[in-house]
């Protein structure tokens, strides 16, 4: 009788038990990825990755001795380092629902000394031409290469952007002195600020190109961000005579900036230093004699190098315009378009 009983037993755990759990494997932790250092107070993310031989559906749970899990559960999760240790451990379990939980650890060193970044340098001209685009830059010094961050300010003018590490900042349209100022932080320490101030001088002058920051192609939209809504603008004309800044223009066939004037109060001036004002001498001294004299003397082109200048009667300069170098006037060209 007893015989019978233990066959009967045996019998029953065989046929009981499936074939998942006599053969299941218990998952495998390939790798448990946590910053081999990392600082007090950041922020940091740990992930795990886990393989199971038969294909179970794996869960995670995690712990720390302390700090802070923003979930503990889960293949991917971010933890906040402590600021009160020296060393912190890590530790992630991985379930498949069928065996027992398998476990890895990990001991993660805490920068305790954590140095706030150096700005060394703020790269920028200490002169710049009104309504001109530069790039600003930094030369910044991190000894524990933390990702830093970076807030740029310059009260006039226009910055593309002030987070990026290199934005492009157009200076003002008036003259005067203006202050670039850089904080970057590390996520750890205070930030830090450094500060440069920059000269802008009149705005630039160039021949057959551009002037007072419009360049020959823009399109209005250029023209308007600089200076705002035109006191006059039609389809191929537009000035800015109220507030006067001596400033016209006219388009091509396509809305495309072709030639711009500039007459007082406007103070760009040419790389040689020809602005409104300058003597018919001054002007010969930078760009020789014209190439078409007309008006008795009072209107001298320059077709070649793309530029035009108007004198009054006392022979100074009262308006410049430029247009697209081009060997002689245009066939059927009214000069009196870039004066209007």
């Amino acid at each position: 009788m007893r015989t019978i009983v233990i066959v009967w037993a045996v019998l029953f755990v065989i046929v009981g038990c499936s074939d998942d759990e006599l053969h299941n494997s218990a998952p495998v932790i390939d790798r448990l990825i946590v910053p081999e250092k990392v600082n007090p107070g950041a922020v940091v993310e740990l992930q795990v990755v886990a393989h199971d031989r038969d294909g179970d559906a794996l869960t995670y749970v995690w712990g720390v001795d302390k700090g802070k899990l923003d979930s503990r559960t889960g293949q991917t999760v971010k933890w906040t380092v402590p600021s009160d240790l020296k060393m912190a451990t890590v530790t992630v379990f991985a379930n498949d629902g069928v065996n027992a939980s398998v476990t890895k650890f990990r001991r993660v060193p805490i920068r305790l000394q954590n140095s706030a970044p150096v700005i060394r340098e703020l790269v920028v001209s200490e002169q710049v031409h009104a309504v001109s685009s530069v790039e600003l830059q930094a030369v910044i010094y991190d000894v524990d290469g933390d990702t830093l961050t970076y807030s740029w300010e310059v009260k006039k003018g226009v910055l593309d952007s002030e987070t990026l590490s290199t934005p492009t900042w157009t200076a003002p349209i008036d003259t005067g002195v203006v202050t670039v100022a850089l904080t970057v932080g590390d996520g750890v320490n205070g930030p830090v600020t450094k500060s440069v101030v920059v000269q802008i001088v009149h705005a630039l002058i160039v021949p057959g190109a551009a002037a007072a920051g419009i360049k020959l192609g823009d399109g209005f939209d250029r023209v308007q961000a600089i200076y705002g809504r035109p006191s006059r603008r039609n389809s191929d004309f537009f000035a800015y005579w109220d507030p006067d800044i001596g400033l016209s223009g006219f388009f091509d066939g396509i809305g495309l900036v072709e030639g711009l004037s500039i007459r007082k109060p406007n103070e760009a001036r040419t790389a040689g230093g020809v602005g409104i004002g300058s003597t018919l001498k001054r002007v010969e001294e930078e760009f020789g004699v014209a190439e078409r004299v007309e008006e008795g003397g009072k209107v001298h082109w320059y077709w070649k190098t793309g530029i035009e200048f108007s004198y009054d009667a006392d022979a100074k300069v009262k308006s410049i315009s430029i247009f697209k170098r081009t060997g002689a006037a245009p066939a059927g060209f009214d000069e009196t378009i870039l004066r209007e």
